[in-house]
């Protein structure tokens, strides 16, 4: 949805989004990384509060939130980051999780799934300049 369909908005003290209420009454969550670079779990139909107690209770790993009993109704997302390049995954709300690969540039190579035990590539990108 658009901005237009979120009630109020809540910040942490780095004006980082940490929670939104929509016109529907659905809240969402983000929690971000430890520098507040990049948000790294997300969440639809819970609370910040929740979110950030659930990923207490499993010590920080995110992969164990999706068969947390406490926190069933939500829709979870969890994401990690190459530094200073960009995502490396992304686990979307039914466990599936993405890959990303980058070169010696930085630049995005392919994306894939893991699809029983064998690498699916999704996408693939090769860069050509006019040089070569």
């Amino acid at each position: 949805g658009s901005t237009d369909d979120i009630y109020w908005y809540s910040y942490n003290s780095r004006s980082r989004m940490i929670e939104a209420l929509g016109k529907d009454g659905v809240k969402s969550a983000l929690v971000w990384d430890s520098k507040n670079y990049n948000p790294i779990v997300e969440g639809v139909n819970i609370s910040y509060n929740s979110l950030l107690s659930a990923i207490q209770s499993v010590n920080s790993n995110l992969s164990a939130l999706y068969s947390l009993n406490s926190i069933k109704q939500a829709q979870i997302s969890t994401y990690t980051y190459v530094p200073l390049i960009g995502l490396r995954s992304k686990t979307d709300v039914r466990g599936i999780a993405t890959y990303y690969n980058y070169d010696g540039l930085g630049r995005l190579t392919e994306t894939y799934i893991i699809e029983n035990g064998t690498k699916k590539i999704l996408q693939k990108y090769d860069y050509h300049y006019s040089n070569q």
